[in-house]
């Protein structure tokens, strides 16, 4: 049966109500009725990034929506929460199952930032186990020791290589370093006498190192090299 269609607008599936008017060519019989097109809202991606810590690739990315999606990323990541996320900007695109709708989002993870040890040595001087360790950060951190070690700043430290965990309390970040104490030495006095002879007092005793010391005597000598030394005095 031959009929023809009126539309009150051009059809474009755009959102609107739309009203044909039917006539049947052979009677003139005109009917009419509507159509409604709602509008349609396309599928969003959210999301939220928790951010690395302590220097490791240790973010991760929680996208939504939840459900009834896929999931597809640059960078090399998968599914829906990504974790072990290093830095980098990476894309998703999330494609609705049930409506095959397709929106992309663009989420960021910063650079994490480790905590540093760092420090400085006071060696030892004169044979003796004074030396001691000032360690950086000063606050805020814990200082596990090897070689029976503690404190920020240990002292009276012995030769040796000693290391150190430097935990932050706040962050529970952890570094370490090393340390390395050296051995030091004790100047040695030696010397050599002259005997004195003929019942003189003309022995003298000869001190060794020879420079840059001082020399402090028994028995009202001086200097280094003192002379008319007597026997009771040698003896």
């Amino acid at each position: 049966m031959d009929r023809r269609f009126e539309w009150t607008k051009s059809i474009e599936c755009i959102p609107g109500t739309y009203t044909v008017t039917v006539t049947e060519t052979a009677s003139g019989c005109i009917t009419s009725t509507d159509f409604t097109v709602n509008a349609s809202t396309n599928i969003t991606a959210g999301g939220s990034v928790t951010q690395p810590t302590c220097g490791q690739n240790n973010g991760s990315i929680s996208v939504t929506p939840s459900t009834g999606s896929t999931y597809a990323w640059t960078g090399g990541l998968t599914g829906q929460n990504p974790l072990n996320v290093g830095p980098g900007t990476y894309t998703v695109t999330v494609t609705a199952k049930a409506s095959a709708c397709i929106t992309s989002t663009a989420l960021t993870v910063n650079a994490p930032t480790n905590i540093t040890a760092g420090g400085s040595v006071t060696q030892p001087t004169c044979g003796q186990n004074n030396g001691s360790i000032s360690v950086t950060p000063s606050t805020g951190s814990t200082y596990a020791w090897t070689g029976g070690l503690t404190g920020q700043n240990p002292l009276n430290v012995g030769p040796g290589t000693y290391t150190v965990t430097v935990t932050e309390t706040a962050s529970g970040c952890i570094t370490s370093t090393d340390f390395t104490v050296n051995a030091s030495t004790n100047i040695t006095a030696g010397g050599s006498v002259t005997q004195p002879t003929c019942g003189q007092t003309n022995g003298s005793i000869s001190v060794t190192p020879s420079t840059g010391v001082t020399y402090a005597w028994t028995g009202g000598l001086s200097g280094q090299n003192p002379l008319n030394v007597g026997q009771e005095l040698i003896q």
